[in-house]
């Protein structure tokens, strides 16, 4: 909006919802053979499922028609009839409503006609960074208790058969076999509810030792996936608001000089960048003419040709973005490591190069990709109405 608030555009911001998918699958079997993790927004809808990716985009029960509608007009649910969408697992809605109070419950998280048995168990905690979110961690109890079971029938036959042989003797044996057993059976009680800070005590150098190591270990990889996911969407979230901070500058800024300048010196202190520049294509449409860079130095560089062998005019020539690491020949920007050039379009038109720098190796990914492309689009956008 203008300063008369009427408006003046459409900001359009678009993102890979399927990152969340990929780093939800790349955890599978992480908590043993089976294992999965899922990913629900605040209306429980599934946004990742490490087990069937079929399933995203469902509900685990129904919704008011008010919400659902609100849902839609938000892009956030699938078009057709509610109950396509409505797995109607009832349990697992219940237990995502309370996951609050208990955050560890049993549940079927496919189809709710499963005998109680055989029914998932899950652990969900919020994301700290979007509270609303919620990772459930699922996994079949048998899967984790199993090699403790197995060691307790073990140790009540021995100590079965010791009690027989020399009674009192045999009560002290079961003890000392069974007591580590027992304390390591409380402490993946305390696992499956939540509590990922809990250690198992290694008290000898035997099978059950070696179990509570193996637990614990695994205890440790869980807690770095929460972890790692958090960080992740922290991050994701940030640049997402970084680019839209850059557009509601840029949009403000009628003087192109004046816009370029505050773009180029927004990256270069929120993103932590070295060198930014910003090309314009000439009205012949055959050069690329640095109009604002971060060192101030744009006026000396010469124009660049499109039909050149550098990564700004090939990604002005085929309107694709271009990531470079590791020891790039720069003359003119000693210590130059990475790069980052995505073009500038407006109605399917080049208008121009972002080009960024960095002096770490391997500064830019495809995620920060998504984020440059967009800020780009906006940039574009805003060149095209200041001039």
């Amino acid at each position: 909006q203008n300063v008369l608030g009427e408006p003046v555009g459409v900001l359009r911001v678009i993102y890979r919802a399927a990152v969340l998918q990929e780093l939800i699958e790349q955890k599978n079997q992480l908590l043993g053979e089976g294992s999965f993790a899922l990913l629900f927004d605040e209306h429980n809808l599934r946004l990742a499922d490490g087990e069937e990716p079929g399933a995203l985009y469902t509900l685990a029960g129904p919704l008011p028609r008010e919400q659902i509608s609100s849902l839609r007009a938000e892009y956030r649910l699938p078009p057709g009839d509610p109950e396509e969408f409505t797995l109607g697992l009832a349990g697992l809605q219940a237990g995502l409503h309370n996951a609050a109070n208990e955050p560890s419950f049993v549940a079927g998280v496919h189809r709710e006609d499963v005998d109680e048995e055989h029914e998932d168990r899950l652990s969900v905690t919020p994301l700290r960074v979007q509270p609303d979110w919620q990772v459930a961690f699922v996994q079949h109890p048998e899967v984790v208790l199993a090699p403790v079971q197995e060691q307790t029938r073990a140790a009540i036959i021995l100590a079965v058969v010791v009690v027989v042989g020399v009674g009192a003797i045999a009560f002290g044996l079961g003890q000392y076999l069974t007591g580590p057993i027992v304390r390591l059976t409380q402490v993946a009680e305390q696992v499956t509810a939540g509590n990922l800070q809990v250690k198992a005590s290694v008290e000898s150098g035997d099978e059950i030792g070696t179990l509570a190591g193996a637990f614990n270990a695994m205890t440790d990889r869980l807690h770095d996936l929460v972890g790692s996911l958090e960080e992740r969407v922290q991050q994701r979230t940030r640049d997402l608001t970084l680019s839209m901070e850059v557009g509601q500058r840029a949009s403000a800024i009628r003087d192109l000089d004046q816009l370029l300048s505050t773009v180029v010196d927004f990256l270069t202190t929120e993103f932590g960048l070295d060198v930014v520049f910003v090309y314009l294509m000439d009205d012949a449409g055959q050069n690329l003419v640095a109009r604002a860079s971060s060192d101030r130095i744009s006026h000396l560089r010469e124009p660049v040709p499109v039909a050149a062998d550098v990564p700004v005019a090939q990604v002005a020539a085929s309107r694709k973005p271009m990531i470079e690491s590791g020891e790039i020949d720069r003359n003119a920007l000693p210590g130059i490591r990475s790069e980052l050039a995505v073009p500038l379009v407006i109605e399917n038109q080049v208008i121009g190069v972002l080009d960024v720098h960095s002096t770490a190796a391997n500064a830019f990914s495809e995620d920060s990709l998504t984020v440059f492309e967009a800020m780009a689009t906006q940039l574009a956008i805003s060149v095209d109405g200041a001039r």
